[in-house]
């Protein structure tokens, strides 16, 4: 039988609609490896690139990348704030995962100042925090490409629910992306998404040290829900990255311009004038952007300042978020093993899929 990429595009939807079972393809989008499928069930579809990978050459580094993002996944998905797939599906020789249709993206918030407010704020980045802190307990130390559009939003705010009427948080966070997790100390693979990296992110071959990659990153995105979108180089992160808008320098497409950025002292003058932030979380996103990886706090530490200005902003919200993190820990107590036969017989399919062709036509 033919792989699916051998197949024109028109057959290929028939393909994937066939196989998933999830209705009609109702959208499509691209990131730097993959390619994901919404349906019209409220299903999502993730597999790498047709188009890029698809001939035999790549095709064997495309099933090996998707085994990657799978196993690092299966690692932290037990818990909540971890956005899970099921057991992936082989559609033609190629791998497609799939979850459930979340209702957007953090970067969609940020670029509605309106719609939160600040301790909407707090609130999401102790989920992100405490997502990340986790993962890190399940033995996955960075996930290494933490940016907005890598974290999955649930429950959009309302316009008709007054956070101050509901103890805790509404919308929850889910950490989703897990394609390069951990990746610095497995192959050498450093790189994230650029206005994210940390400085020891530019540097080539294995690191010593990654722990603090996603605190770095983690600094940015405070700074971009604090300040509606602005990115600590003074311009909103999305008008000049990927691709700048009319009017904007083309230097921030340039990876060394970010090594620069990233490496050098950081200008916090936007945060510390936006009113509502205490001086001492400005403090603490400062030293979590520090270039030395060493001076930065720890994920936990982090994630502790989040908490003490939740507390001195509303001690009876902070309570409510508090019960329902404890609540979303209850799913995945901290030393028990994961246990997921369907995803364990599925990982060692492919693995020996993988091993045994060149090519995701079929098996050997």
């Amino acid at each position: 039988m033919k792989a699916l990429y051998e197949f024109p595009k028109e057959q290929q939807q028939r393909f994937i609609e066939g196989h998933i079972n999830q209705g009609k393809i109702s959208g499509r989008t691209e990131g730097a490896f993959g390619e994901v499928f919404f349906f019209d069930h409220g299903t999502v579809a993730k597999c790498p690139k047709i188009n890029r990978y698809g001939n035999p050459a790549d095709a064997r580094e495309a099933l090996e990348k998707s085994i990657y993002e799978i196993e690092q996944t299966y690692k932290c998905a037990r818990h909540p704030l971890v956005h899970r797939f099921a057991p992936p599906k082989l559609v033609l020789g190629w791998p497609f995962y799939c979850s459930r249709m979340r209702d957007g993206t953090l970067n969609y918030l940020i670029k509605e100042p309106n719609r939160w407010n600040c301790l909407q704020k707090i609130a999401a980045l102790v989920q992100i925090s405490h997502a990340l802190n986790y993962c890190r307990s399940v033995g996955v130390i960075a996930h290494q490409d933490l940016k907005p559009d890598n974290i999955l939003i649930q429950n959009l705010p309302t316009d008709e629910i007054d956070p101050k009427s509901v103890a805790g948080f509404t919308t929850v966070m889910h950490i989703s992306d897990f394609g390069v997790a951990d990746a610095f100390r497995h192959i050498g693979r450093n790189t994230g998404s650029r206005p994210y990296m940390a400085p020891e992110q530019y540097k080539p071959g294995l690191l010593v040290d990654g722990s603090k990659i996603d605190v770095f990153a983690l600094a940015v995105i405070a700074f971009e829900c604090f300040t509606d979108g602005f990115h600590p180089i003074g311009e909103v992160t999305t008008d000049v990255w990927p691709d700048p808008i009319v009017g904007k320098p083309s230097r921030w497409k340039q990876e060394r311009v970010w090594k620069k950025w990233a490496t050098g002292q950081k200008d916090l003058t936007r945060l510390s004038k936006t009113s509502e932030i205490p001086s001492r979380l400005v403090d603490a996103i400062s030293r979590c952007l520090n270039p030395d990886p060493t001076a930065r706090p720890a994920m936990e530490d982090f994630e502790n300042e989040f908490w003490k200005t939740l507390i001195a902003a509303d001690q009876n919200w902070a309570k409510g978020v508090r019960m329902q993190i404890d609540d979303l820990d209850n799913y995945a107590p901290a030393g028990e093993e994961f246990e997921w036969p369907a995803m364990d017989e599925c990982i060692h399919d492919l693995r020996i899929f993988y091993a045994h062709t060149r090519s995701p036509k079929r098996p050997s």
